[in-house]
This record gives C-alpha cells, structure tokens and sequence, in this order.
C-alpha cells in the first residue's frame, strides 16, 4: 500500500480579514477553518499531515493538534508554499501527495477520498479536485481532452469559450509525491507578481506526458473560502444551513432557526428539541429527548437522555439524564462542578 500524505497551505496573512487572528483560525460554526481541513484530512485516513504556516498563532494550533508543521518565512506562492514541505515529502517519497488550501473548510473526507481512488485507478500523476459552478466565478477552467485533463486555465487567461466553462479547480490536487517533488523544483516566478505557484505544476507535468485527471466533487462548497468578514458570513450560513438539514433529516426537532449555531463535530440524537438563539459546538453529544435553549451556549458538553438546559452556558459539562439545567446557570469542568446563578 502506498503511503497517503496532505500538505495543507495555511500561511496566508488574510489580511482583508482585519481578525484578531490569522485568516485560517477564524471559526465557522465554532470551529477554525484550518481545522475544518486538518480534521477532513485525518478522516479521510490520511498516513501523515504537515501543515505549511508562517504566523505565530497558526503555528501553535498546528502543534496543539498534534501535526508536522513546516514554516514559510517569506510568502512566495503557493508552489513556494508546497516546497517548504520538501524534507517532508522526502520522507514519504513513494506514496501519494494531498496539497489542500487551510481556508477551504468545506473540502470533506468524501470528496478527498473519491478523487484518491480515482487517482489510483488512473495511475494518474496528479489529480485535481473540481466543482461545478453556474457561472465558473473567478476560478481557473479546467480543459478536458476526453476524460484526461489537458489544463488548468485561470479566469483572466480564458478566451470567451473557455469563460463558458462550468468546471473549475478547487485548489486541492492528489499528485505522485515523487513527481511532485522532482516537479517543484522546476516552477519558476516569471509572472507579474514574482510568486511561485502550484497550478504551474500541473502544466509542467502535463508537457512531461504524464497522466493527469481531474475528479468532479459531489458539491461545489468543497470551492468555497472567505478572504474577508462578508465572505466569511457567507461560509457561517452555508455551514448552519448544511448542519439544520443534517440533523432534521436524522430527526432532531428545531422549534425555530433563528440564532441556532451548530458545529461540524456536534452529536444530537433523534427527538432532541433545539430551541431559537443556541450555539451548539465542539465535541457535544445531545440526548435523545433533550431539549436546549432557548438561548443557550453548549461547548464540548455532554447533555443526558431528556434533560433541559434553558438560558444557560455548559462547558466541558456533563449533564445527567433527566437534569433540569437554569435558567441563568453556568457549568464548567471543575471538579466541584455546580450549577450556579449567573
């Protein structure tokens, strides 16, 4: 079996962000866009992951979570980016390469998976992950020839035809990692910005007549990012409304939306009740018949089998089955842990 590696790019600064932190720390649905992507990579059993960062803030959540992390001192492209992993890529020079972007928090283990068995049976080089977009956006076209992909070619490079183009490049790509590694040292940044960039990889290993493909994503979300607050609002509401549809269909009753927040990693079994203005993250398990809310804040909690927690704030809590939670309380993980007025 070869080995599965992901080389995740998170040095961006992001700074039309303007956040108090680095672009890929800013949290959808309670969660860091990075980790969004650290932990798709780990699901989709991925052998090792290094994440490439430059701030000092992003450096240390890497290293909280327990992953490799290279640093990218000068910001020089995304094909710079991929090179600062080098000693990385050595090490597991026989198996296969995952380049994903830290700020795409919708890339999910499926899709990863699928255009890796696709990548296999192809015995492809390098395999990018498309979408499909109504009207392409601002992304880089993706030209077939055939079933084979014969380029990538960016928005303000497309003739009229090519802007006709629904399928685009998500910005994640499966590669050989030895020919990844033979192919980053031949990008060069004769561009106008002096950068190095990783599309251009897909060129140089194309002209080398080697295969390349591309793998259609189920979804287009797996595309979408945010390089500023408007974009990142779009991606907290896209997230909130993927996590309502989830749970409704497993059968957790929503008495109204408004103000609801629920994360990626958030357990609820069938016949809870969630109530308006709740924020339901981390790694929460909600009982069968429990009811939350209204106005309620659940972190990293556990909450028993009909228990209610109304107008109150549970960290790192763990309510017993049938236990009446507020109004007004808090409950964190101390040893002597009450529920005390506010």
């Amino acid at each position: 079996m070869r080995e599965t590696n992901v080389v995740i790019l998170a040095a961006g600064q992001g700074k039309r962000m303007r956040a108090v932190c680095s672009k890929v720390l800013c949290t959808v649905a309670g969660k860091p866009m990075l980790l969004w992507v650290t932990d798709a990579a780990r699901k989709a059993g991925a052998d090792h992951v290094c994440v490439v960062a430059s701030e000092p803030d992003v450096i240390r959540a890497v290293q909280d979570a327990g992953f490799e992390v290279r640093i990218q001192s000068e910001r020089l492209g995304t094909g710079h980016a991929t090179r600062m992993a080098a000693d990385f890529l050595e090490e597991h020079r026989d198996g296969d390469t995952l380049v994903l972007c830290g700020d795409a928090p919708f890339m999910d283990s499926e899709t990863i998976k699928k255009a890796y068995q696709q990548h296999k049976d192809e015995g492809n080089a390098l395999t990018v992950v498309t979408a499909e977009l109504p009207d392409g956006g601002n992304y880089g076209r993706i030209l077939r020839d055939g079933s084979r992909l014969a380029a990538i070619v960016e928005n303000a490079d497309c003739t009229p035809e090519q802007a006709k183009i629904r399928e685009i490049n998500s910005g994640a790509f499966w590669f050989k990692t030895d020919v990844l590694i033979d192919t980053l040292g031949r990008i060069r940044n004769n561009n106008a910005q002096g950068e190095y960039y990783l599309t251009d990889a897909v060129a140089l290993i194309i002209e080398a007549g080697e295969k390349a493909g591309a793998c259609l994503a189920d979804s287009q979300d797996v595309v979408l990012g945010a390089n500023d607050p408007a974009g990142l609002l779009l991606l907290n509401e896209r997230a909130k409304a993927k996590a309502i549809e989830k749970h409704l269909a497993g059968g957790v009753q929503f008495e109204l939306t408004d103000g609801v927040v629920i994360g990626p990693d958030v357990e609820i079994e069938a016949g809870a009740c969630i109530r308006p203005g709740c924020s339901i993250t981390g790694r929460t398990v909600i009982g069968r018949g429990a009811v939350i809310g209204p106005n309620s804040i659940v972190r990293d909690s556990k909450v028993g089998e009909g228990a209610v927690v109304e107008c109150s704030v549970l960290d790192h809590a763990d309510v017993p089955a049938g236990e009446k939670v507020g109004p007004f309380a808090v409950c964190t993980d101390r040893k002597d842990q009450k529920f005390k007025l506010i």
